[in-house]
């Protein structure tokens, strides 16, 4: 299929390889400096906020996606469906790009609501897996 993948994996080795030389000339002390910094904790904290969050309603909203999906004809729902599977259709990037536009400090909403950025791409990304898994264990039913 590609004739020289060798720039690719120069592209996938150089940040691989700065990462572990910083790593090996990073000290404990130093090392766990940078891991309590402010920015990084308050990182880790919308981080996990906006994950459970996000956890928390597509489960209950995949579900019932999958559900009405599963056992209800009404119209439109090719088109619901079809919506369903966007995320995966939609290249990353373009998706990361409208989101970070939207969404980031410098976005159309600005800083008040990057966390909600944050949570919307998760739920975007993450619900149609939920609804897609539960829905052949739905259709055996």
């Amino acid at each position: 299929m590609l004739e020289n993948p060798g720039y690719l994996v120069i592209i996938l080795l150089i940040p691989t390889v700065a990462l572990i030389g910083k790593s090996l000339t990073t000290t404990p002390s130093e090392f766990w400096r940078i891991a309590t910094d402010k920015v990084a904790l308050s990182a880790y904290e919308v981080s996990v906020v906006t994950s459970l969050g996000a956890a928390l309603l597509n489960g209950p909203a995949g579900l019932l996606i999958a559900w009405v999906l599963v056992r209800y004809e009404f119209p439109g729902r090719r088109y619901v469906d079809a919506l369903v599977d966007l995320p995966f259709a939609l290249p990353t990037s373009v998706a990361g790009l409208t989101l970070a536009t939207v969404y980031s400090e410098k976005g159309w909403l600005g800083s008040l609501l990057a966390p909600l950025g944050v949570f919307v791409a998760l739920v975007f990304i993450s619900l149609p897996f939920v609804v897609r898994t539960v829905q052949p264990l739905l259709q055996e039913m």
